[in-house]
């Protein structure tokens, strides 16, 4: 069951995420930029790495989705499978070394490839990184 307490961190930290978006979206709009408009052409503008790298070693980065594919797979079995025994998440030095290693390679993967599921990546697994660390240091 989750306590009053850890729904009130909750609580505070996306209110903290809402806040920041507000703030940013209007320092955007004094500017003169459309915060939107700025986030569509980082997405969709294309980066300065050379297509023929990309095609050339495109076994490289294919690679790399499947080998982020398995880790997640396994990390998704491995959580499941130590909650069921121990009823309690894994500690959180095996969650930051599994978010870096889902974080660290969607950024890279995501200026290559353009694909929208490495950009949720990037984002989950530097939540779950930041998170880590919150309870690392506690």
């Amino acid at each position: 069951m989750i306590s009053e307490e850890h729904v009130e961190k909750i609580i505070t930290a996306v209110s903290n995420m809402i806040t920041l978006v507000f703030i940013l979206s209007l320092f955007s709009d004094l500017l003169g930029i459309s915060l939107f408009e700025l986030f569509q052409k980082l997405v969709t503008t294309p980066w300065i790495i050379p297509v023929e790298i990309i095609e050339r070693y495109w076994f490289i980065w294919y690679g790399m989705e499947w080998v982020m594919l398995f880790a997640i797979a396994i990390d998704w079995w491995y959580s499941q499978w130590y909650y069921s025994k121990y009823k309690e998440t894994p500690s959180p030095t095996y969650t930051l070394c599994i978010s870096t290693l889902v974080f660290a390679p969607s950024i890279f993967l995501f200026a290559i490839t353009h694909k929208t599921l490495f950009a949720f990546l990037i984002v989950f697994g530097g939540l779950s990184m930041l998170n880590a660390s919150f309870k690392l240091k506690r």
